[in-house]
């Protein structure tokens, strides 16, 4: 892929950023799955 697929408007700023996370193109650059299970976003 080239970008990254689109982030619905209607999305909360937490998901919004927990999907920026999972999307980062570079393996090295993306949280690690314990760090993505801490975010705020899968706190609700």
């Amino acid at each position: 892929m080239r970008s990254s697929p689109a982030i619905p408007e209607t999305l909360s700023a937490e998901g919004k950023d927990f999907l920026q996370c999972c999307f980062r193109r570079q393996p090295a650059e993306r949280p690690s799955p314990a760090m993505l299970h801490e975010h705020a976003f899968l706190q609700i």
